[in-house]
């Protein structure tokens, strides 16, 4: 009262020798055809051999040779993403994929060495990729996905046909379509050098003599220039500078240029050195950090010291005095040593 017949899908060529995709969703039985053998019942009977609505298929079938491919990448744009920032990358696609069980998980290598790991989208047409921005990675304006890495990873649509990974610059690779920028460099000291030129804000009144003494009660002013444009966010407390006396020279002006002033004022008490100098960065509960929210490096060495002299003496001379002669001067021309 059955019969089972097998469809074999196979390869279909154009008139030019190439292959053909086959996408058809929703196979149908138009007849079914006898080939010069009359189908008959038991009493003689001609058996129906056309198929309609009503005696087809009663599973819908799909025929499906065309791999699924992507057709671009989209996240969000705005400001400048930072070290440790997450960056969402969804990959669109021609077609529902499926990632097998248990496989190995696509990964997105990007312009800019980073890379972006699969987190979801299995049983949709997007794949969803999450990215840290890492201080290893390169900066990018704007960033682009440059491979997408599923060698041995089973990922398919429902008839089995493999993700075709390919992507072309300028065309599907993210770059194409948004403008991401990455920045992932710290801002660094370029040098440290004294100033004595007065303050705007403060009006701090500075030794006007470049010489590089100081004495308790003046003021030494320090210029920190950064490789880049530098915010600082106040808190309860300025950010300093470390230096070698033990001290600190704080923040006063600066901020959103490349150059920012610190100011140190010296006091009785504070220990003399032969050569001041400046050992480090502070934030405290401040920040100071890149347009895209990288904090500055905090260390500084001797090379990017930009000065030579800087001493600071705080003891005053002193001595007894004494005279090399006894007794009452009688003459104009007589000599009298004093001895401090």
């Amino acid at each position: 009262e059955s019969w089972t017949f097998e469809y074999t899908v196979t390869q279909v060529l154009d008139q030019t020798g190439e292959a053909e995709t086959i996408d058809i969703n929703g196979l149908q039985a138009l007849s079914l055809l006898e080939n010069d053998v009359f189908l008959m019942d038991s009493v003689g009977n001609s058996a129906q051999v056309q198929i309609g609505p009503v005696n087809g298929l009663v599973t819908a079938v799909i025929v499906d040779t065309e791999n699924p491919l992507i057709t671009g990448f989209s996240a969000t744009e705005g400001p400048s993403y930072a070290i440790g920032d997450t960056l969402w990358i969804r990959a669109s696609l021609s077609e529902t994929v499926y990632l097998e069980a248990n496989s190995e998980i696509p990964s997105l290598l990007l312009s800019n060495g980073g890379v972006g790991e699969y987190v979801y989208g299995s049983g949709s047409a997007e794949l969803i990729f999450k990215y840290v921005v890492d201080a290893n990675d390169d900066d990018a304006s704007p960033l682009a996905v440059t491979a997408l890495l599923i060698d041995g990873i089973q990922l398919g649509d429902a008839a089995g046909n493999a993700l075709i990974g390919a992507i072309e610059a300028g065309v599907n690779d993210l770059a194409a379509t948004h403008r991401i920028v990455v920045d992932a460099s710290a801002p660094v000291v370029e040098t440290v050098r004294v100033t004595e030129t007065q303050d705007p804000l403060t009006q701090t009144v500075n030794d006007v003599d470049v010489d590089g003494y100081y004495k308790a009660g003046t003021t030494i002013a320090f210029e920190v220039t950064f490789d880049e444009v530098v915010t600082v966010s106040l808190g309860d407390a300025a950010p300093v500078l470390n230096l070698s006396n033990g001290e600190t020279a704080v923040y006063v002006s600066g901020s959103d240029t490349q150059i920012l002033r610190f100011e140190y004022t010296v006091a009785e008490n504070h220990a003399n050195t032969g050569l001041l100098e400046v050992i480090g960065i502070a934030e405290r509960s401040s920040s100071i950090s890149d347009l895209a929210g990288n904090d500055v490096t905090g260390d500084i060495d001797l090379n990017q010291l930009d000065y030579s002299l800087l001493v600071v003496d705080t003891r005053a001379p002193r001595g007894e005095l004494s005279e090399s002669f006894e007794g009452v001067v009688t003459r104009l021309d007589d000599v009298i040593t004093v001895t401090l």
